[in-house]
């Protein structure tokens, strides 16, 4: 029996589900899919034995966890990196600054007269949107300045960001350090000065 359903799909033994699907005898998850036996879940996919798990997916048996992709066992991580207790809180409070007022959308309404005849076979009440392509339409929504603010903080690790998200995403720092790199490999650079 569930309880506070709103918007999602496959809910079983679970409460306070919004905007989820195949969500089992968890609580409080919204925005994910394949969440079971975990709790405070949000925007995150294929969550288990899991709590306070945002962002995130392929997450077992961890609590604290902020933009973490395949692992296990951990705590306060963010971007595969640990961190303190009050660094993970901060982390997450800019994390609700950068996103506030945008959400994954993974259930997407879309009126009977726009859906196809499979899309009205297969969702007779809304559209589902894979995980990724929910990432994509948020992405490409976010504000330029609240991109850069998430591409601010030390820790973020665009490999960890596109397992996550699907999407390759490049922050300024990590240009210049893939230029440096290639520059070295061609003996361009000596003594930390580019050689002409």
């Amino acid at each position: 029996m569930s309880e506070n359903v709103k918007n999602s799909e496959n809910v079983s033994k679970s409460s306070d589900v919004y905007t989820s699907r195949s969500v089992d005898m968890s609580r409080d998850v919204y925005m994910s899919s394949d969440v079971y036996k975990s709790s405070d879940v949000d925007m995150s996919h294929n969550v288990n034995m899991s709590s306070n798990v945002y962002k995130s997916i392929d997450v077992r048996l961890c609590e604290n966890i902020l933009y973490c992709f395949g692992i296990k066992l951990k705590e306060f991580f963010v971007f595969n990196k640990q961190v303190t207790t009050a660094r993970f809180i901060e982390l997450k409070e800019l994390n609700y600054e950068i996103f506030n007022g945008y959400r994954l959308k993974i259930t997407k309404w879309v009126k009977e007269e726009d859906m196809t005849d499979e899309e009205k076979e297969d969702n007779s009440e809304f559209y589902t949107l894979g995980y990724k392509e929910a990432w994509a339409l948020c992405w490409a929504e976010l504000p330029q300045e609240r991109k850069d603010k998430l591409f601010a903080i030390p820790e973020f690790d665009s490999e960890v960001f596109k397992q996550i998200t699907g999407l390759d995403v490049q922050r300024k720092d990590d240009e210049i350090e893939k230029a440096i790199k290639l520059l070295e490999a061609k003996g361009r650079i000596k003594d930390g000065k580019i050689v002409v």
